[in-house]
């Protein structure tokens, strides 16, 4: 009898767990079908140069500077960042941060949802996206550090 008496709830909760289950998957598949809908801009030549520049540069404060003057010019600067933010849209930030990797080791980035005639494309827009935010976050390290420095320095002109 007290067997019978717990399956009832023990039904209830499955069928709870089975609809948050569904409902997080049709979540999910929701969510990927934006994402496979996110156009990637193209690039106009002279980004693509630019990008290129800031990726063969071998120093970490010549990508930075490289980048800088890059961006300099706002038109250029928000090309980027459109591009940028629209990668990360349609892959994830995940999914950026391995086309990221894959491109720092030298490795082709493949996904999914990309079809084998547009991989050669995916790679390209990799190698792209990779030096745009090596070139970002360098950039924003070194005001970082150009802060903490001025800081310091004012910090020691203050003490007596």
């Amino acid at each position: 009898m007290r067997a019978a008496a717990a399956i009832g709830p023990n039904v209830t909760r499955l069928s709870e767990a089975e609809a948050q289950a569904a409902q997080g998957y049709r979540a999910s598949v929701a969510a990927q079908l934006k994402a496979d809908r996110a156009a990637i801009p193209k690039l106009s030549d002279r980004a693509v140069a630019g990008l290129r520049i800031v990726a063969a540069v071998k120093t970490d404060q010549s990508r930075a500077e490289a980048y800088r003057t890059l961006t300099a010019d706002a038109d250029m600067k928000g090309e980027v960042d459109t591009f940028r933010k629209s990668v990360e849209a349609r892959f994830g930030e995940e999914g950026a941060r391995a086309m990221a990797r894959a491109a720092a080791a030298g490795k082709a980035f493949t996904h999914a949802s990309v079809p084998d005639a547009q991989q050669s494309a995916l790679e390209a827009a990799a190698k792209l996206y990779a030096a745009a935010r090596a070139g970002e976050r360098l950039v924003i390290r070194a005001a970082e550090a150009e802060r903490l420095s001025a800081r310091q320095t004012q910090g020691a002109r203050l003490k007596p």
